[in-house]
């Protein structure tokens, strides 16, 4: 949607559909202990059979099925040709992971479990494109913010006895990227990308222990790369 030509709007809108079955299909032959009677459950009718010791395969199948709306929106100002100013929002859904023993569809209930994780996504920032700046060519560089919410999503943690329990909660992610490019002589490219980020969990319980403010693991606070190439094109010979 152009109302003005230096003005830019992109709406958009996903349906999505999410199924997922489980078939319990799994062939046991076990010699128990004496006195060890397995319990099984079917989440999807109800029933059980009442035991002392759980048994996680002898769960029923089941099927579960979400569908969820992704809504986006992008905007661009282009006040000058080799300026852009830019921002945007797009909100978009996932299935869970369901991978492991004692999960979903297992020895949790797949009908109250079975959630979308959710993520809402918003950025804003400039982008500068000049084709020629006294001898240098193709310079390209801009910065951008980005915030993400992630709600819903689901964790899995390792107990100290190897054991793994599987909980849910939301993170927020706050960060800052930049970029430069730039060709400064005949094939050479230079290019040089930061990133600076801060992911910390906004709702995560685990064993009554409450995580929320605590940095997310596995999310490098910053950043860097950089390099260079040249490129020789060989000259066509009849």
């Amino acid at each position: 949607i152009h109302p003005v030509p230096w003005l830019h709007f992109t709406p958009g809108v996903r349906f999505d559909r999410y199924g997922t079955s489980y078939y319990s299909g799994t062939l046991q032959d076990f010699t128990f202990a004496p006195g060890v009677v397995l319990s099984a459950h079917c989440p999807e009718t109800g029933t059980a059979t009442d035991g002392n010791t759980n048994n996680q395969g002898a769960s029923c199948g089941n099927h579960q099925a979400r569908t969820a709306v992704e809504p986006s929106i992008n905007a661009a100002v282009q006040p000058k040709s080799w300026l852009t100013l830019y921002g945007g929002y797009v909100k978009t859904y996932r299935s869970p992971s369901l991978g492991g023993g004692g999960g979903i569809f297992q020895s949790k209930d797949a009908n109250k479990y079975y959630i979308l994780a959710s993520g809402a996504y918003y950025q804003a920032g400039f982008k500068v494109h000049v084709a020629q700046f006294a001898h240098l060519k193709n310079v390209l560089f801009g910065a951008a913010y980005y915030h993400l919410n992630y709600s819903n999503e689901q964790l899995s943690v390792e107990l100290g006895n190897g054991n793994v329990i599987n909980t849910s909660g939301s993170s927020t992610y706050n960060g800052v990227n930049a970029y430069f490019d730039v060709d400064p002589l005949g094939g050479l490219h230079l290019f040089t990308n930061l990133n600076g980020e801060g992911a910390s969990y906004s709702q995560f319980v685990s064993g009554g222990v409450e995580f929320a403010g605590l940095p997310v693991p596995y999310v490098p606070a910053e950043t860097l790369n950089t390099g260079a190439y040249y490129v020789v094109a060989p000259h066509e010979r009849t």
